[in-house]
C-alpha cells in the first residue's frame, strides 16, 4: 500500500478471531459510522472489507490462536484496506466454479489491489475517492 502516514486522516483498526462470522458485519457498520466519505465510497469499502474479511475466516488455514487483522486508512485521495490472515497464500480458482465472486467484485471497485504472500497472507485494496 502506498501513502504517508502525513496524509491520514484516519485510521481504523479490528482484530477478529478466525472463526468469527460476525466480523464483516462488524466491519461495516464501521465503515458506516464514517460519515466523511463520499457514500459510494462507503458502499465500496463496505464491499472490499465483506469480501475480503470473508475469504479469510473461510479460506485461512486454522492456526491455534489465530488472528485476522483488518486496517483501513483514509488518507486525502483514498482509502487503504489490508488484511491480514496466518495462512501462506491461497490458490485462486475458478470463481466460476467455485461459486465464489468475491476478488471479483474487490477488483471492480478498487482503484488497485493485490496480495502479498509470506507466512501470512496480506489482501490489499485501495479505492479512490473522487474530488
Amino acid at each position: 500500500m502506498s501513502g504517508g502516514s502525513k496524509d491520514l486522516i484516519w485510521r481504523l483498526d479490528r482484530d477478529y478471531a478466525q472463526d468469527d462470522h460476525d466480523a464483516p458485519r462488524d466491519a461495516r457498520r464501521a465503515i458506516a459510522e464514517q460519515e466523511d466519505l463520499p457514500p459510494s465510497v462507503r458502499d465500496d469499502l463496505s464491499i472490499v472489507v465483506t469480501e475480503l474479511l470473508a475469504n479469510a475466516i473461510r479460506h485461512s488455514p486454522r492456526v491455534a490462536g489465530g488472528r485476522i487483522l483488518l486496517t483501513v486508512r483514509r488518507e486525502a485521495g483514498a482509502v487503504h484496506v489490508e488484511v491480514r490472515d496466518p495462512g501462506g497464500g491461497f490458490a485462486v480458482h475458478d470463481p466460476a466454479r467455485e461459486g465464489g465472486l468475491g476478488l471479483i467484485a474487490v477488483e471492480r471497485v478498487s482503484s488497485d489491489w493485490g496480495l502479498r504472500l509470506t507466512d501470512i497472507t496480506l489482501v490489499w485494496s485501495t479505492i479512490a475517492i473522487p474530488e
